[in-house]
Order: C-alpha cells, then structure tokens, then sequence
C-alpha cells in the first residue's frame, strides 16, 4: 500500500469516524456549558462559543471533503467562486477557536488581575461583540485568500507503467502570496494566540501564588487550578496545531528551493502533510475529553447529568472571582 493510498484512508477515517463522534460530543460540550450552573459564569458562556467554533470548522472540514468525494473532484476547483470563498471561510473557521481561547484567558487575567474593577467584561453582550468584532480581524487577515483563482496544470500519472499527460485545473495563486499567506495563517492560528495565551495565565498564575489579596484557601487553590487547566488545554492545543505548521514551512521551502528537491520526498511531504492538517481538526473533535479532563467544573455538571454527583450551585462561591462574573 503507497503513501497516497495510506493517506486517503486517514482523511476517511477521520471524515467518516472522528468527526462525526466530535460533533456528538461538541453539541454535548455546548448543552453542558448552557446549564444553569455554568451559563451565568463567562467561562460557561464563553466555552459555548469555543465550542460553537470547533464545531463550525470541523463541519466545513467535513462538508468539503464529503462533497469532494462524492463528485470526484476538489470543490475549490469547481469555479473561481467556490476557490476564492473556500480560502476565506476555511481559514477564517480554523482561526477563530483558537481566538476565542485568547479571549477565554484575557477574561480570567482581567477578572483575576483587577478583581472586577472592569466592569463591561462581566457583559455578555460585550463579550459578544469582542468575539464578532474578533471573527471580522479574522476575516480582514485572511482577505488575499480572496485573490486565489483557478489555473491550468500540466502534470503525469503512471498508468500501467506509462506516463500519461494530464491536465487539472487548481486553486491557486503565486508562490509569493502562497508562502506569505501560509506564513500569516501559522501565526494567526498558533503562535500568536498560544504566546498571548501563556503570557496571561503565566502571569496569573505568578499572581495568586504571590497574592497578598485576603482570600479564603480553599479559593484561592481554585483560581490556581481553574489557571492552570487553561494553561494546560492551550498546550495541547498548541502540540496539536504546531506540527502543520512545521510542514507549512517546509512545503514552501520545497517549492521555492529547487535545491532540496532531490533530498525531499514529495510524495511523503503530502502525506505529512495531511497526516498534520487531520491532526489539527482531532483536537477541535478531543475539546470535551481535554475539559473532561482537566476542568473540574465541567467535570462536576458531567457527573451530575449522570446523577452520579448531587448538584450544588457554583454561584454560592462569591469570592471566586473568575467564575461566577
């Protein structure tokens, strides 16, 4: 079995398998987060949206390669429409969850930092129009996806050992503003966002160990540990995301430097490739098993939709700042 075939069962397995399985979850992460108990906090509301996000990217992922399969042919490649849209709302939905985690830990650092001095954050509407006001820059950095456009390729495919001559046309544009927009999308997506993510919680975390702040103990661990769960979610959001933007550097270098060609196996650079992108979308699918995990709060309204744990309103913890606004 040949990388490419190695590669199309992937993509299937993860079309016909883990996304499905993560919108189930996703929708259940989305009903949780809505409960009474975490809807009046900005954690609840804003894990709602994260999760509305995820879920948006991975069904766009889905709808693509679906409809892909099912005509036999990319749907970016159908018109010079459908390649010009496509570039900007797949790039557009990809970025935005990992915004809406930047927001998440801005909230707690505002929260916990200033102990409800700013009062417009403890807005859900305000929260809102900085999540849209977000999805609009979003929209701005991704607008020369817009300049993408159908052009003819001439390449060869092997048929029962001869080389054949065909023609395709792809959605495309020139290598300059393919590397210059793949360079922004890396950034956009993960780097920029994990930097502003660990610097905030870092800080807090600095913070509340240091805090000469009267608080009760048993808060005080709360607001270290409900840090370090955002902490840790953005790691594995960033060991997810990372790799594809190693490829991303390392398929540009290909198509620039005809140098390294001979030592790079292009065939293998595809499969990575791929293996890297379905990777990414895993994440967004695993979000409930990583809150499952590691925040305890959501944990605890798990364990009580399942009757296993009696239901006590997190709201009577007024002192836990970060969680009740």
């Amino acid at each position: 079995m040949d990388l490419n075939t190695y590669s199309t069962e992937i993509t299937n397995y993860t079309v016909n398998v883990i996304i499905p399985i993560g919108l189930v979850f996703l929708s259940l992460s989305i009903f949780v987060f809505s409960r009474k108990n975490l809807n009046k906090t900005n954690m609840g509301f804003l894990y709602t949206w994260q999760c509305g996000a995820d879920m948006a990217a991975i069904l766009i992922y889905f709808l693509f390669i679906r409809i892909s399969f099912g005509i036999g042919a990319q749907v970016s490649n159908l018109s010079d429409f459908s390649c010009r849209i496509l570039g900007l709302v797949s790039r557009t939905s990809i970025h935005l969850p990992s915004w809406i985690n930047v927001i998440i830990s801005f909230d707690r650092f505002i929260q916990v930092h200033y102990r409800g001095r700013i009062v417009w954050i403890k807005s859900k509407i305000k929260l809102t129009v900085l999540i849209l006001t977000t999805l609009f820059g979003i929209m701005i950095c991704n607008i020369p996806n817009m300049l993408r456009s159908l052009k003819e390729t001439q390449f060869q495919i092997r048929i029962n050992n001869t080389l054949a001559n065909r023609t395709l046309w792809i959605c495309t544009f020139s290598d300059e503003l393919t590397l210059a927009t793949d360079i922004l999308s890396t950034i956009v997506r993960t780097y920029l966002p994990f930097v502003l993510i660990s610097t905030f919680n870092l800080i807090l975390v600095k913070e509340l160990f240091l805090s000469k702040v009267n608080l009760k103990m048993k808060n005080q661990r709360k607001e270290i540990q409900f840090t370090i769960v955002v902490l840790l979610i953005s790691i594995a959001f960033f060991l997810f995301n990372s790799p594809i933007s190693i490829v991303f550097i390392i398929n540009n270098l290909f198509r620039f430097n005809e140098s390294v060609r001979p030592f790079i196996n292009s065939q293998l650079l595809s499969f990575v490739l791929n293996i890297t992108t379905n990777l990414a979308y895993w994440y967004q699918c695993l979000n409930f098993f990583f809150n499952l995990m590691f925040n305890s709060l959501f944990r605890d309204e798990v364990l009580i939709i399942l009757r296993i744990k009696k239901e006590i309103s997190i709201a009577s913890d007024s002192n836990l700042s970060s969680l009740h606004k």
